[in-house]
């Protein structure tokens, strides 16, 4: 009896233990230091909406959660994230905040080049998050 206590807690404590990584990585996924990583593309926003509205479930397999490139002018600013583009193709772009962020997010008409972690296609736009800006230049 006294074994089977014991191999009891053991199962119990190895299994908490995995599925407590496995929640801390799925919440703060390893997107650790995007600015050395090679991205999977370099896209405007007009290519990248071209490549989810052409082949939806392709281009999901093929950049869903990988790091890409986007170059393009700021079209919205709110708290927290851009929209890239023009008319309906715009591409959401999602920031990363920390209390050490204090870089002010671009203004509208402002090129800029992002390195990002693409989502996907979400309803009418193409959701990017993680960014960080490489380049960026007024006007």
């Amino acid at each position: 009896m006294k074994k089977f206590f014991h191999h009891y807690w053991l199962w119990l404590t190895a299994t908490v233990i995995l599925l407590i990584s496995a929640i801390i990585w799925l919440a703060f996924p390893p997107y650790g230091n995007l600015s050395n990583q090679v991205p999977e593309g370099n896209f405007t926003p007009e290519e990248l909406f071209r490549e989810f509205t052409s082949d939806p479930s392709g281009a999901s397999m093929r950049f869903s959660g990988k790091v890409i490139t986007l170059k393009g002018k700021v079209a919205a600013t709110d708290d927290g994230y851009i929209m890239l583009g023009e008319d309906m193709v715009v591409v959401k772009c999602v920031f990363r905040k920390s209390i050490y962020d204090r870089n002010p997010l671009p203004m509208v008409g402002d090129s800029i080049m992002l390195k990002c972690v693409c989502r996907g296609l979400n309803l009418t736009e193409i959701l990017v998050t993680h960014c960080i800006i490489i380049n960026k230049s007024s006007g």
